[in-house]
């Protein structure tokens, strides 16, 4: 299987950030002071990854402001979602279901595996990974 080039991490953790700030309309300041960093930090994330690299509690404060896990912000593969509305959308989903009979709930969650599955063959991701 060829090898996927991947973009470096500075460079998704920079757009992530500014995609995840711009969706919760918030400019550099009001992000680093919701998450009591200096705003030199945001900026340097955003504009010119690489140059620093930061610390680990700087991604977990950035992550909590945003509303989304550190994880989300280093990943390449996947949108930009916040955890909020990820939530919102589960909500929404789950009101449309509650209504449903069973054999309906049930083919939405073979769909759901069925699209999981295929997500995971695109990554290259196995079982259980």
């Amino acid at each position: 299987m060829p090898r996927v080039k991947r973009r470096p991490i500075a460079e998704v953790l920079g757009e992530r950030i500014k995609a995840l700030r711009s969706r919760a309309g918030m400019d550099r300041k009001a992000l680093a002071d919701k998450a009591k960093v200096a705003l030199t930090s945001i900026y340097f994330m955003e504009e010119q990854p690489g140059r620093t690299t930061p610390h680990l509690r700087t991604l977990e404060r950035v992550a909590t402001a945003l509303g989304c896990r550190v994880r989300d912000l280093l990943d390449d593969e996947a949108p930009p979602v916040s955890v909020a509305e990820s939530s919102k959308a589960y909500y929404r989903l789950a009101g449309r279901l509650r209504e449903k009979p069973i054999e309906y709930v049930r083919a939405v969650e073979r769909l759901v595996d069925a699209l999981d599955k295929g997500l995971d063959a695109q990554r290259g991701a196995g079982p259980g990974r």
